[in-house]
């Protein structure tokens, strides 16, 4: 349940204007990526 909420909010941040960032951290988060390394790669894209 908490992947699937992150893979939405992540589509919905990605697209509203967060660099898209948020989809790049729901689609490593749903690959088993843990969140922390998730976070730095998505910042570094």
């Amino acid at each position: 349940m908490i992947i699937l909420t992150m893979l939405v909010l992540g589509i919905i941040l990605g697209f509203v204007g967060a660099g898209g960032a948020g989809v790049i951290i729901a689609v490593l988060t749903v690959f088993n990526v843990p969140i922390h390394y998730a976070i730095g790669t998505s910042l570094l894209v």
